[in-house]
Formats: C-alpha cells, structure tokens, sequence
C-alpha cells in the first residue's frame, strides 16, 4: 500500500489526546466511612463492570476516528500489478511472414530462410506472442498466435515446403497486420523473411504501409544477380512445310533474373523423352 500524502500520517499522534483524557480524568477511588449505610444507593458489582467496559469501547472508537482521519488525509491507494500476458503491457507480438515461393528454392535461400525463422522463433521473451505466416500470391496461418514458440518451431522444422507459386508482398502484409492487431501488446513487429523478387510488388500496392505502429523486420536472402529464366508462353502450330503434317512447338522464354547468361539451353520433353533442344542468346534478343 502507499500514501499519496503520506505526512498527513503524523495527524495519527492526535490519537493518544483521548487516551490522556481518559488517564487525567479517570476517577479515583476514594474510602469513605459512613455512620450507617442507610444512605448509600447498592450498586452491583456487574453494573459497575459494564460502565468501565463502556467507557473503554467508547476510547477505542475515539481512537480509531482520528486514525481513520488521518488516513484519509493521507490517502491511501493499492498498486494493482497485472502480468504482461493477461494485459499486454510490455509484451512484444510477433509476426514470422516466411515467403516459400519458387524463387525461394534458388540456391540456398530455402535453408538459410528456415534457419532464420527458427532463430527469432527462439529468442522470444517470456510474456511475448508469436505467430508463422507462410506466403506466395496466397498466406496461410500456419501457427496462431500464442505464447509458446515450440509449435512454430516444429512447423519450421517439419512442416513448411516451398511451393511453385509466385510472389504477393501486400496481400501478406495485410493479413500479418489483422493477426498483429488482434491482440494488446506493447509493441508489435513482423519478421519478414524473402528474397524480394521485384515481380512480387504491384503497382497499385508499392506505397502500401503496416498501420498500427506495427514494425517491420526485413531479411533479404536474395542475390545482388541472379540468372532467372522462365517459359511464359508456349505454342503449338502446324508446320505447313512439312508433308507428314508435323507439329512446331513456339515458346517465349523470359528473363526476370539480373544475371546475363550469353547462352540459355532451351530442351522440350514428351513422355519424359528429350525430343528437341536449343540455345537461345538473351542478349541478342
């Protein structure tokens, strides 16, 4: 318990005025002789109890007035402690955004991605919430949020894969976002963990923003160059050269890495057979 004004403390001592009162003005007995009882009044011994046992009651609740006045001059006041848990003050939520897209497979990401999810899951503070998102173009909960870390560490070592989809930055901080806020805490942060492809910002979502007073943690895994080609488009036509009525397969192949290769081998396989192959020169178009 603590005062507010805790000198008022001192209007305590006015508690011993009564009982000096009640010393001063006790009455003392005094012996008296009589001729003859006939003119005193008999008074029981258990009346002359009950009036001492009064007027000491009648101390007490003196006393116990100008203590309680002085108290309330005092005013006293409790500290109600709450844990970090139960009230969120001081606690930290976090958010694990692990972007297990294809481009993650590229050389070692993949690993050093999972290690790096691994390492925040286990420097948690006690009282602290945390929380595995896995991204693409889609973002699935893959541990709620809690106070235990273990499950998100077992689905880091068992349970995420990487998956053959593209990239969506925005769609994933959104839903980080909505899981931060959906607990109090102090503070708030998302790890997010991904290589940063280029492809995966929209143009309508580059000046998008976590609200909130949520903070962002970025680890970029990606390379300074990279060599990334992809088949975008394949076509099959009629070859009408050709009298056995053959086919010719057309494909556009993409480069979405920095990396310049001047030669990229391009093969087509039917039935797990390789049936064609040839070598495209990026930088001659």
């Amino acid at each position: 318990m603590n005062l507010v004004n805790p000198f008022f403390l001192l209007g305590t001592l006015a508690a011993s005025v009564p009982i000096l009162l009640h010393l001063m003005k006790r009455s003392q007995s005094r012996r008296m002789e009589y001729p003859s009882l006939m003119f005193l009044r008999k008074i029981s011994k258990r009346y002359i109890r009950m009036q001492k046992l009064r007027h000491l009651l009648l101390l007490l609740l003196r006393i116990l007035a100008l203590v309680l006045l002085a108290l309330a001059f005092a005013r006293p006041y409790l500290e109600v402690h709450r844990t970090a848990a139960a009230s969120g003050a001081g606690s930290t939520t976090h958010i694990i955004l692990l972007d297990n897209s294809l481009s993650m497979g590229y050389g070692d990401r993949w690993a050093r991605a999972r290690s790096e999810a691994a390492r925040i899951a286990r420097n948690v503070e006690p009282g602290d919430k945390i929380a595995l998102l896995e991204f693409s173009d889609r973002t699935l909960v893959a541990v709620p949020l809690a106070d235990d870390p273990a499950p998100v560490l077992a689905r880091i070592e068992r349970g995420v894969e990487l998956s053959d989809r593209p990239t969506l930055y925005a769609q994933a901080l959104k839903a980080a976002e909505r899981v931060a806020l959906d607990v109090p805490a102090a503070r708030r942060t998302v790890h997010l963990i991904s290589d940063f492809q280029r492809s995966g910002i929209g143009v309508n979502e580059q000046m998008f923003r976590l609200g909130g007073g949520i903070e962002l943690q970025a680890t970029d895994l990606g390379d300074d160059t990279f060599a990334n080609f992809a088949i975008a488009d394949v076509q099959i036509l009629e070859d009408g050269g050709s009298e056995s009525g053959s086919m010719r397969v057309k494909a556009s192949v993409l480069c979405l890495g920095d990396e310049e290769r001047p030669a990229v081998p391009v093969s087509l396989e039917l039935g797990g057979r390789k049936t064609g192959e040839k070598t495209l020169d990026p930088a001659g178009g």
